[in-house]
């Protein structure tokens, strides 16, 4: 089976794309099973990368933009910047600490 037959197939024929589509999610189950038996032997930013995926609003880095005037004030370029990650002339930021867990409940 070559590679552009494959994806005519998928196009084609919607049985083919469902066994498509779950092959891939079998892969990937197995490969996160594989990261995560890693990040518990070895790796811990391994473990950062896969709690920040299974618990974002506890692991993530959080970056709070305060504005020191009506978003409607600002320019293009300013809003730009901001959605961007600059900072921009006139806007304040400040990095929240990524929490750590201590072993509690996992909450």
């Amino acid at each position: 089976m070559n590679r552009q037959w494959a994806y005519e197939q998928r196009a084609a024929d919607p049985e083919f794309a469902r066994a498509w589509d779950q092959a891939i999610e079998s892969g990937t189950d197995a490969l996160e099973d594989a990261a995560r038996k890693r990040a518990m032997q070895s790796s811990d930013s391994l473990m950062q990368f896969l709690l920040k995926g299974r618990r974002p609003n506890k692991y993530r880095e959080n970056i709070r933009v305060e504005l020191d005037d009506d978003p409607k004030n600002l320019s293009d370029e300013q809003l730009e910047a901001v959605v961007s990650g600059t900072v921009p002339r006139g806007v304040r930021t400040a990095t929240a600490p990524t929490p750590v867990d201590t072993g509690g409940d996992g909450k």
